[in-house]
């Protein structure tokens, strides 16, 4: 019979740093990517769904912004500044009903998510290997222990 120390320690397995590492590396790699080629198409769709204009700044005031498009047929206050090309004109995105909309995700945007995806799943791979997987090797460890014990008392 061994003792209780053998068994937990058995059981933990003594897993080297490097299998938490590999394991990280390929949570990351593989949540970077899928979430980079996710962002990536959702911003096709949304440049689909969505077009760029001129539009021409009418005025200001209080913080707020008259922008005119189509030939100042339909036109729009908003609170956020326009991206200004030159003196009075402005680039805009527009949506299905030819309001205003945000623009899109730029590279930027997606890298950064893609990162941040990478990180948490990187993290989350190296806890499974570091402290999950020897929680649960310790557990199965002592149960084991358990039924040695019942086996030598004789109790069911």
């Amino acid at each position: 019979m061994r003792a209780a120390g053998e068994w937990f320690w058995a059981a933990r397995g003594h897993r080297p740093p490097g299998l938490a590492v590999l394991v990280a590396l390929v949570a990351a790699a593989v949540a970077g990517l899928l979430t980079a080629g996710s962002l990536m198409r959702d911003a096709d769709a949304y440049r689909a769904g969505h077009r760029q204009v001129a539009a021409h700044l009418a005025g200001e005031r209080a913080g707020t912004y008259h922008l005119t498009w189509d030939d100042g047929r339909s036109g729009a206050w908003t609170r956020e500044p326009p991206e200004r090309v030159s003196g009075s004109t402005a680039v805009i995105w527009l949506d299905s009903r030819n309001r205003p909309a945000p623009p899109p995700p730029g590279a930027a945007g997606i890298v950064l998510g893609a990162l941040l995806a990478a990180v948490a799943a990187g993290a989350a791979g190296w806890l499974v290997v570091r402290v999950v997987l020897p929680w649960w090797g310790a557990r199965r460890a002592c149960r084991r222990l358990d039924r040695e014990w019942r086996d030598l008392d004789g109790s069911p």
